[in-house]
């Protein structure tokens, strides 16, 4: 732990480790250069597909739900310009980047629907890098990060 972690000396054990290893994991990626559908997403980097795999896994042995963040916009009809929307999936059992992906979409879908009476007119958006915004006692919660 360096001097910037000393905040995470307050956490439990448990979360330290999974710190730890999501550290681990995240630096051997990045020094190696290897990090081990349909929707609005396209995950054409395998360095990202094969990053969210190995933070699954880590959600999964330490039996907790991995919670996906992402913000997006669209048009809806009449070439109508929607705000940024902030939403999120919560997965108990996480299989892979684009199932993850497609119910991320559908998520969008459906707030897009709750929010505005209609279906957006779905962008594509790439995948470009995932960041691990904390570790509860609950759940690994991560960032996407894409461009258009």
């Amino acid at each position: 732990m360096s001097t910037n972690d000393e905040w995470l000396k307050e956490k439990p054990e448990e979360i330290r480790n999974i710190y730890e290893e999501v550290g681990d994991t995240v630096l051997t990626a990045v020094r190696t250069g290897r990090f081990n559908s349909m929707s609005m997403y396209v995950a054409n980097y395998d360095e990202v597909a094969i990053l969210f795999c190995r933070l699954a896994d880590i959600a999964k042995k330490s039996n907790k739900r991995l919670i996906i963040h992402d913000s997006a916009w669209t048009r809806l009809g009449n070439n109508r310009q929607i705000e940024i929307l902030d939403f999120s999936v919560s997965l108990k059992k996480p299989c892979c980047v684009h199932h993850a992906l497609e119910l991320l979409t559908q998520e969008f879908i459906d707030r897009c629907d709750d929010l505005y009476g209609e279906q957006p007119d779905l962008r594509q958006y790439y995948l470009e890098y995932i960041e691990v915004r904390r570790v509860t006692e609950e759940a690994l919660h991560i960032d996407l990060y894409c461009g258009t």
